[in-house]
């Protein structure tokens, strides 16, 4: 059993990936996955390490200066969790699962500086990838491919869940684009339930949502719409969480699902402005559109919990981990 200490910026529970793997308290074949575990074989990161409640504050009396100035303290934490991890890159990895617009050239200098191999959807990583697959359910992996579809249970037409500015990060331009775009659905009528944190009154939200698969499950289109449209590369949980509850995506974002899934799977949104909206008018009047795609949404929702998953690509480089330590 192959032992890998898992760090993620600002996750602090002890079961996390967890829910993708195959046997139970985070055994995944010969894989063993152990939070904060800094002396396991193998380290891989998500974004950053971030240390476990009760260590010690990045930043020290800078820290209190940016909040007081109201500033991301971003900057303070990155270099204060690689501090802590401590420097190894032999056995480090990480993968940053953000799009290249959000990650300034300092995080990604420190990551080449702290991990042997650096993983992005980004041509400045060492190893620029796909991102593997990822959802935000806590079911375990045995019970959501069990989730048969229920068209009785679509009673949403369209779900969106989505946020007015992310914690911790600034607004770019696609999550502009994207709150955009929900005000022309509104104008034009559009049959839309829109859930989120933070979303500005005129494009009237129904609150946040404990769980995203509350309102996906008895969705039978969901938008997914990316904060990063360019290459093909960069696909995050937004669409998978949309199969994984067999709604059928009705996407806008990065080329890299044509990629990893059958493209009869979703249905992609010329734009985000008229042509966008005509194309959700004409899959929402379509009432025999979401059973024509199940056989195509139960294909990538397979691969997704499949070998597209976090663990899996996890368990697929290992032995390359182990070849670059031993050298």
């Amino acid at each position: 059993m192959t032992r890998v200490g898992l760090f993620n910026e600002l996750i602090q529970d002890a079961d996390y990936l967890w829910n993708q793997c195959e046997q139970p308290a985070g055994r995944h074949h010969d894989l063993e996955l152990a939070r904060w575990d800094r002396e396991a074989p193998h380290r891989f990161i998500m974004n950053w390490p971030s240390p476990p409640f009760g260590t010690r504050k990045a930043g020290g009396w800078k820290r209190y200066v940016y909040k007081a100035l109201r500033k991301n303290t971003s900057p303070l934490r990155v270099p204060f969790g690689y501090e802590w991890l401590g420097h190894d890159p032999a056995r480090t990895t990480i993968l940053i699962y953000e799009p290249p617009a959000l990650i300034p050239e300092r995080w990604m200098d420190l990551a080449r500086t702290h991990c042997a191999r650096v993983y992005a959807p980004d041509p400045r990583a060492t190893h620029p990838i796909v991102l593997p697959s990822m959802w935000t359910f806590e079911d375990d992996i045995h019970t959501l491919r069990a989730l048969p579809p229920n068209e009785a249970d679509k009673v949403l037409p369209l779900v969106a869940i989505s946020s007015g500015k992310p914690p911790g990060k600034s607004l770019i331009e696609g999550h502009l684009a994207r709150l955009e775009f929900y005000r022309k659905l509104r104008a034009a009528g559009v049959d839309l339930s829109l859930f989120g944190r933070g979303l500005p009154g005129d494009t009237r939200p129904r609150g946040p949502v404990a769980s995203k698969a509350n309102v996906l499950r008895p969705a039978r289109c969901a938008l997914v719409i990316e904060n990063y449209a360019e290459g093909d590369m960069y696909v995050t949980e937004k669409l998978w969480d949309a199969l994984i509850c067999w709604a059928l995506p009705l996407y806008f974002g990065p080329a890299a699902p044509e990629r990893l899934i059958p493209p009869e799977s979703f249905i992609r949104l010329p734009d985000l402005a008229d042509r966008g909206v005509e194309t959700v008018r004409q899959a929402l009047a379509d009432t025999g559109l979401w059973r024509s795609r199940l056989e195509a949404i139960a294909e990538a929702r397979r691969r997704a919990m499949g070998d597209l998953r976090l663990v899996e690509w996890i368990r697929r480089e290992i032995p390359s981990w182990m070849r670059t330590a031993s050298t």
